[in-house]
């Protein structure tokens, strides 16, 4: 299957063309608070206990202190705590000499949650439908600076993407399924199959068409998650010094086996289109006979 990332045209993006890489970010970094709204819920039992197997994990990866400072910093920057739950917190957090659970059920859940939070990348894609209607366009100007930037085409494995679910209400329903002591485990040691509570969105983001990747947040090479870049796609607006560039790199690093192609902007109601031996073809059907051609 073939999905497409929108990325402004930066010196970070042309690095990671140039070394073949992608990043795997975490969901304090994403644009919907929802990514950050199942605070406590499941991650203890009844008895508001955690499992031990879980609590010694956890313990564990906080006995450092520069994991519970970058955790409280990115709990803070995220804006889904309030102050007075951060300053109640604060002092035990990351000034103890020797951080324990069990301390208050309300700061197992905060360290819980935050842990499974930084442990988890993710990198968000979406299906090459998008260049179907204008939503593409929309996808240019939240992802790629105000349509300056560049849609990278991967080809990947139709089993590995996890496709994101659209519902009215997308976050209880998941959670309670796949929080277990057992997959918080997983994560954290970086086996990640049940994706369950992260892979539903509302309804109201279902134009980006998401698919998701996981694995440890950072940097990760292409070949190593199973992407490879097939094209990559700028408008009208995008510097044409940058365009040489992704010349110069498609050349010298992937043989010149990249296709570059420039999108015509939508006329109303229409999405782009690519001039091809002088004809207007639709993006989302050049695709489809270019890419499959390409294999």
């Amino acid at each position: 299957m073939f999905l497409v990332k929108f990325r402004p045209l930066t010196a970070n993006t042309l690095n990671s063309l140039i070394q073949k890489t992608v990043k795997f970010s975490t969901v304090y970094d994403f644009n919907d608070f929802n990514e950050l709204n199942y605070a406590g819920y499941d991650f203890l039992n009844k008895n508001d206990e955690i499992d031990l197997k879980i609590k010694k994990k956890i313990e564990t990866y906080l006995t450092f202190p520069s994991n519970r400072v970058q955790m409280f910093r990115n709990a803070q920057e995220s804006g889904s705590y309030c102050k007075e739950y951060l300053d109640e917190h604060s002092h035990h957090f990351l000034h103890s000499p020797h951080f324990t659970l069990e301390t208050t059920p309300s700061l197992d859940r905060f360290a819980c949650e935050n842990v499974v939070y930084s442990n988890i990348g993710i990198l968000s894609l979406s299906d090459i439908s998008v260049f179907q209607d204008n939503a593409a366009q929309i996808m240019f100007a939240h992802y790629a600076d105000n349509l300056k930037g560049i849609a990278l085409i991967f080809e990947i494995e139709d089993n590995k993407p996890h496709k994101i679910q659209y519902k009215q209400d997308h976050g209880k329903e998941s959670w309670v399924q796949c929080y277990s002591v057992d997959n918080i485990i997983k994560w954290m040691e970086g086996t990640y199959d049940d994706m369950r509570c992260f892979t539903k969105k509302s309804k109201y983001w279902s134009y980006e068409k998401e698919y998701r990747l996981f694995n440890k947040p950072g940097l990760n090479k292409c070949e190593n998650v199973g992407l490879n870049l097939k094209a990559i796609l700028y408008t009208t607006r995008t510097n044409p010094n940058f365009i040489e560039t992704l010349n110069e790199i498609n050349d010298k690093f992937y043989s010149s086996s990249v296709i570059i192609k420039k999108l015509t902007p939508p006329v109303r109601p229409k999405a782009f289109s690519i001039i091809e031996n002088k004809q207007s073809v639709k993006v989302y059907e050049w695709l489809e006979k270019n890419l499959k051609d390409h294999q």
